[in-house]
């Protein structure tokens, strides 16, 4: 089976957005949040 240049570039874009989505869960892992009106914020140091 061989990929056509277009399905190639797609999955290259398709893959680097999933390693970005999985930076941004690892960030989110080092936020402190707190809870307010039933609502969960990210904790911003001042």
């Amino acid at each position: 089976m061989s990929w056509t240049p277009e399905q190639i570039s797609e999955k290259q874009k398709s893959l680097i957005q999933n390693i970005q989505r999985l930076g941004d869960v690892e960030a989110l892992e080092l936020t402190d949040f707190r809870q307010r009106d039933g609502l969960i914020y990210p904790l911003l140091s001042t």
